[in-house]
């Protein structure tokens, strides 16, 4: 015999049930909402990521021309030297090359000069052989106060680099040994590249250099601040900073006198009625009283420069986008084109 069904709870079971439906419903579109609102955010900082990335890109073009600008002034007028107190030197300040304006974000950045740097791979000739006068100013520099090694251990990071670029596989300073079996025996073993550095980063692989050698601590510079490793092979004392201007100064000095000499260097030639005497590459000793017998060797010594790096920022509201690249001068004034750009990478901030 069948009961009777009962009304009561057959409507509470379909109250529940529509409970339930309404709940996963709600589920439903609150999770749907989410993923439109994180899809929404996805394609907003990717937006904002492409703009800033081109924005930053377009600064590069702007320093490009700026300095090609700056090279044909100085051309034209027969201006010899390159120094911080040109246009390149000062884009918030500089009328030279206008930048125009933008309604989808901004610009920021700087242009350092790259022939401010240590020539590293000058330690060696074409032929592997030490070339003395940069061997001696590479100790100096790792001596200096940024890096501050001493003598014993200067000498060893000097050789280290000089067997690396060297095409032989002797150990420079010793008799016998090769240079490779420091390097076989790490954990990870590899060989010595006997040739230029690639990039900056590969000197980290040197024996003796260690991640606070390269890239500085404590607000201090580091050797991949200091050195470069391709251009010429001289230094634009007007644009080297204290540490590699003290390295290239000659004779028995001590290292605070070659420390205030270099500091003399960058506060005469900081001076705009100055400017026009940093053409003279013996500048240092013919114009500033009291400095007549510094020696720098005239071989390692420019007042003019070839290399430069562009450092730009592309800012999108608040995504921004860093592009480092690489500016070559040509300055021969018949080329139409004077100026090559080389993109060295792409960072977010």
């Amino acid at each position: 015999m069948t009961g009777n069904p009962n009304p009561e709870r057959e409507a509470g079971a379909v109250l529940i049930l529509c409970l339930l439906m309404i709940t996963v419903l709600v589920v439903t579109v609150m999770e749907t909402v989410q993923s439109m609102r994180v899809d929404y955010g996805s394609l907003a900082a990717f937006s904002g990521g492409s703009r800033a990335r081109s924005l930053a890109l377009s600064g590069v073009g702007f320093a490009a021309a700026l300095v090609d600008a700056d090279t044909r002034k100085d051309l034209e007028q027969d201006v010899p030297s390159d120094h911080p107190g040109e246009a390149w030197g000062d884009l918030a300040g500089q009328d030279l090359v206008s930048l125009p304006e933008m309604s989808t974000g901004e610009i920021r950045g700087e242009i350092r000069d790259g022939s401010a740097g240590f020539p590293l791979h000058m330690l060696v000739d074409d032929q592997g052989r030490i070339r003395p006068a940069y061997r001696a100013a590479f100790v100096r520099l790792l001596r200096g106060p940024a890096l501050g090694l001493e003598e014993e251990d200067a000498g060893e990071v000097a050789d280290a680099v000089t067997d690396w670029l060297d095409p032989d596989r002797k150990i420079s300073g010793e008799d016998e040994g090769e240079e490779g079996g420091y390097y076989q025996e790490l954990a990870v073993p590899y060989e010595p590249a006997n040739g230029p550095f690639r990039f900056s980063g590969e000197l980290r692989l040197v024996r003796g250099i260690t991640p606070d050698l390269l890239q500085g601590r404590d607000g201090r510079p580091g050797l991949a601040d200091l050195v470069r490793i391709h251009g010429p092979g001289t230094v634009n004392i007007n644009t080297a900073g204290r540490d590699v201007l003290q390295a290239l100064i000659q004779g028995d000095l001590d290292r605070e006198l070659r420390l205030e000499v270099a500091e003399a260097m960058i506060a005469y030639r900081s001076e705009p009625m100055h400017f026009d005497f940093l053409g003279e590459p013996d500048w240092y000793r013919n114009r500033m009283p009291g400095y007549a017998d510094v020696q720098i060797a005239p071989e390692m010594t420019a007042v003019r420069s070839t290399l430069f790096t562009a450092e730009m920022v592309g800012i999108s509201g608040s995504i921004r986008r860093r592009v480092v690249a690489g500016l070559e001068r040509v300055l021969k004034p018949e080329r139409e084109n004077m100026m090559s750009v080389t993109v060295a990478r792409v960072e977010s901030e």
